[in-house]
């Protein structure tokens, strides 16, 4: 699991034969390594107060 988070890819040769349940297991650790644990944290959270600063918006023409 630590090389799966990791995501370097050593292995052992047993990955074919872990039931299905261990593969899902071994998917969702190697996600959560390449994408960062706080990036996917953030991301299924979301923003807990809304921000209170609110940007211009204009239509330009352009030509």
């Amino acid at each position: 699991m630590v090389s799966a988070f990791g995501t370097v890819g050593l292995s052992t040769g047993i990955t074919a034969s872990v039931s299905v349940a261990a593969k899902l297991a071994l998917i969702g650790t190697m996600y959560t390594g390449r994408v960062g644990v706080l990036l996917l944290m953030s991301a299924l959270l979301g923003d807990p107060r809304p921000s209170v600063l609110h940007y211009p918006e204009e239509n330009l023409l352009v030509g």
